[in-house]
């Protein structure tokens, strides 16, 4: 995930683009600190999981005295990197103790695994993260607003998107997610709504969006 990185083409969206959102080789997303806290989280438990993927890579290599053939070696590393995963999948079940886990971690995966120990409570707090945001009226009005962008015909104005989400965050801050080039990459941007949210015009959000938002709700 990168803070405010420049992707090619990213300030295109600024303008009225030719096409719906959903034909557009990136998705964009606006949030509120809950869904950043998500991405957060979610950026530290991948970056901890490819770690393990790495020490199986590594451990692989320091089976036998002479050096294996590359199908061997793989075969070697999914094994091992297998054997992670039960064992955290145990943990995360009770069925292993916190120690044991460390024990295990650091025989399977090598001296970098010190950084799998808490992967339990990272988990955890993702796990609990996303339950506040089911219950909060906000975030799914959030979803709502982009599902409803998705859905739209019309040619893609992010100006407009832009707008409405900062009508329903009112003094929060809003970020702008961004995925591209096929997903592999995300940039997460704090944004500045470039307007007082006591001077947003009046009804800067769309009449389809606030009868569709207004049918969510009642049948929420």
């Amino acid at each position: 995930a990168e803070d405010g990185g420049v992707v090619p083409g990213v300030g295109d969206d600024e303008t009225i683009a030719t096409v719906p959102l959903t034909k557009l080789d990136r998705k964009i997303f606006y949030g509120h600190d809950g869904y950043y806290i998500l991405f957060r989280l979610h950026q530290h438990l991948y970056e901890r999981l490819s770690t393990a993927r790495a020490s199986a890579a590594s451990m692989s290599q320091q089976f036998g005295q002479k050096a294996q053939p590359e199908e061997v070696r793989a075969k070697k590393e999914r094994e091992i990197h297998n054997d992670f995963l039960r064992l955290l999948f145990k943990l995360l079940n009770g069925g292993v103790e916190s120690s044991s886990f460390e024990d295990d971690c650091r025989t399977l995966l090598g001296a970098n695994s010190y950084v799998l120990f808490t992967l339990d409570k990272l988990i955890y707090k993702i796990v609990k993260q996303i339950r506040s945001l089911l219950t909060d009226e906000t975030a799914a009005k959030l979803l709502q607003l982009s599902e409803y962008e998705r859905s739209r015909t019309a040619p893609y104005v992010e100006t407009i998107y832009h707008a409405n989400a900062s009508v329903l965050m009112l003094e929060e801050a809003c970020y702008r997610f961004g995925s591209v080039d096929g997903g592999e990459r995300l940039t997460l941007q704090l944004m500045d709504t470039g307007l007082d949210k006591a001077d947003l015009p009046v009804g800067i959000m769309e009449a389809q969006f606030h009868d569709y938002l207004e049918g969510f709700l009642q049948t929420a």
